[in-house]
């Protein structure tokens, strides 16, 4: 839960999001199972809506989104150093665009094994005035396949019906929480490594 809280106060005060690795059948990017740990931000994912098959990291949680949304991403690097591994990426991009930037930059989107690791990136998201980025979290599953048993969904998330397709972000308006989101929608993102772009 620590990783949540450091997270979320890296998150800006709005309503916005950034993708994270999750996306419907909720499997991080990578291709890992989703752990223990979830952050659903309440009422999410919206199991009723089939379309928001995406993650996206806010402050109360993780958020299923419309993948075809844009929002901002954060990138994983597990070749750098603990403090340098998470690189928010500012340009607003669908789910997929975020992780195909990831996965040829860096290692791929942010997935979190912790709170710890989560409250990190919500730190990096607030320092830079992010409120919504999209997550590694994929129909259940992180895109780079890692397993954990961290769970950090919103109330109400993963909502029944909506496992098939979606990607997962988080907000910093659900305390950094999980939600889905359509993985077309552009927000930012997180990567893995050690920069801000």
């Amino acid at each position: 839960m620590d990783d949540v809280n450091r997270l979320t106060q890296a998150l800006p005060g709005s309503s916005d999001a950034v993708w994270i690795g999750l996306r419907k059948s909720w499997v991080w990017s990578s291709g890992e199972a989703v752990s223990n740990y979830s952050h659903w931000k309440p009422y999410n994912p919206n199991e009723g809506n089939a379309e928001a098959s995406c993650a996206v990291l806010t402050t109360a949680g993780w958020q299923d989104w419309y993948c075809s949304n844009t929002y901002y991403f954060v990138c994983f690097d597990d070749t750098a150093t603990s403090n340098e591994r998470y690189v928010l990426v500012t340009s607003v991009v669908t789910w997929i665009e975020a992780q195909t930037y990831c996965t040829q930059t860096y290692t791929d989107l942010v997935n979190f094994q912790s709170s710890d690791e989560e409250q990190q990136v919500l730190k990096l998201l607030s320092e830079m005035n992010v409120s919504k980025a999209w997550i590694g979290l994929i129909s259940s599953q992180w895109s780079d396949h890692a397993f954990t048993t961290f769970r950090y969904w919103a109330p109400g998330q993963p909502r029944e019906g909506s496992l098939d397709s979606g990607c997962a972000t988080t907000t910093i308006a659900n305390s950094g929480m999980w939600t889905y989101s359509d993985c077309a929608h552009k927000i930012p993102f997180i990567c893995y490594g050690s920069k801000c772009l």
